[in-house]
Order: C-alpha cells, then sequence, then structure tokens
C-alpha cells in the first residue's frame, strides 16, 4: 500500500490538517465507523481514547472536545475537503471522497 498522497492535495494544507490528533482521530473514526456520526458521538470516540468513561474527569474532557471540534478541527477539516459538516442543524459529520482518499494512503498514525 502506497504512503504517498496524492498530488491533488497541497502537501502543506494536509500536514496542517494532520498536525492536530484530533483531527486524526476525526478522519479515523469516521472510516471505521463508515456512517455519519453527530458532533456528540464524535467527540466521545475521542475523548474515550483520552480518558476512560467512568473517569471524574471525562465528562470535562468530552466537553471541551465537542467544544473545540465544533469551532476549530471540524472548520479545518471541511477547508481542506475531507469531511462535511453541518454546524447550523442536524452537527452532523461525514468523511468526503478527499477524505477517505487521504486516510487510505496514510500509515497508522
Amino acid at each position: 500500500m502506497s504512503t504517498e498522497v496524492p498530488t491533488e492535495f497541497n502537501l502543506d494544507r494536509v500536514h496542517e490538517i494532520l498536525a492536530h490528533e484530533y483531527r486524526r482521530s476525526t478522519l479515523t473514526c469516521l472510516h471505521e465507523r463508515t456512517e455519519r456520526l453527530s458532533l456528540e458521538e464524535l467527540a466521545e470516540y475521542i475523548a474515550k481514547d483520552i480518558e476512560p468513561a467512568g473517569n471524574a474527569r471525562y465528562d470535562e474532557l468530552n466537553e471541551r472536545i465537542r467544544i473545540q471540534l465544533h469551532h476549530s478541527h471540524l472548520p479545518k477539516l471541511v477547508a481542506g475537503g475531507f469531511v462535511e459538516y453541518d454546524s447550523e442543524t442536524s452537527h452532523m459529520v461525514e468523511l468526503t471522497s478527499d477524505g477517505r482518499e487521504l486516510i487510505s494512503r496514510q500509515p497508522n498514525w
């Protein structure tokens, strides 16, 4: 399997997108789950990777991740063309074909 990024992707932009753990986790989660997810489901997936559910810090972490996804990370992924996100009504997140292409060509991060 090739790990090269397709030439139509801007490498600087791809590196910026993949630089943050939450954006990598978002792409991985959407790739693994294959269906649209709510913002809450996505935040929960990422939080569970960091802090076990039931831990006293889990709820606070989950809320912080949800806010960061909504205001920072998802808009960057949308601008890069890697996800679709309805930030106004349903708050559903979905991987685009470019997102699937990118994640299929990346080594496990």
